[in-house]
């Protein structure tokens, strides 16, 4: 539990930090493995990024209107196999 949010942001910058080597990068340096980034090339990481950004979009579409989400519930169902 967080005693205040700074605490909570100071971990999520140090969480991110190893990604930020991704950032500036060209069109080939996006395509090879960046070691401090866990291996992963900046496409990945943008593909990554996308993929949840549609999920959580079509999730906040569905609770907008509706009380349940289709979204979530399969999305929750597909992260616990």
């Amino acid at each position: 539990m967080y005693l205040d949010s700074l605490e909570f942001l100071e971990e999520e910058r140090d969480a991110w930090a190893p990604y930020e080597s991704l950032a500036g990068l060209t069109d080939e340096q996006l395509a090879v493995p960046v070691a401090a980034a866990r291996g992963w090339t900046g496409r990945q990481l943008m593909g990554h990024l996308v993929a949840w950004q549609e999920n959580a979009l079509a999730v906040a579409t569905e609770l907008a209107v509706n009380e349940t989400s289709a979204t979530k519930a399969r999305s929750d169902e597909d992260w616990e196999r």
